[in-house]
C-alpha cells in the first residue's frame, strides 16, 4: 500500500464534510514539498490530498496547465498538472 492509499483510507472518517462536497475525499496535511520543472526548483507546502491531486500554497504563481514533478520526502516523484491557481494556492492534478 502506497503513502497515498494509507493517507486516504482514513478520509472519510477525518473529514465528513469534505467527503460529502467533493467527488473524492481530500485530507488536510501540512507537508515541505518542491515543484520541479526542469532546472527550476519551486518550494511549496501541501495543504490538501486526495487520490487524485493535491492543493499547493507556493510563494511564486502557477499558471493552469503548468506541469511540475512535485518531490515530497519518503515518496516517489510524482507527475502533476497545475488545474487551477488562485492567491497563492494551486490545485495539482497527479499523473499528468
Amino acid at each position: 500500500m502506497g503513502v497515498f492509499d494509507r493517507i486516504m483510507g482514513s478520509a472519510s472518517q477525518m473529514h465528513p464534510v469534505a467527503a460529502e462536497r467533493r467527488r473524492k475525499p481530500r485530507v488536510a496535511v501540512a507537508l515541505a514539498a518542491e515543484l520541479v520543472q526542469g532546472p527550476e526548483r519551486i518550494e511549496a507546502q501541501v495543504l490538501d490530498l486526495s487520490t487524485h491531486g493535491a492543493m499547493v500554497e507556493t510563494s511564486v504563481p502557477l499558471r493552469p496547465g503548468e506541469r511540475f514533478v512535485l518531490r515530497v520526502d519518503g515518496w516517489p516523484d510524482t507527475p502533476t498538472e497545475v488545474r487551477w491557481a488562485a492567491g497563492g494556492r494551486s490545485g495539482l492534478l497527479f499523473g499528468r
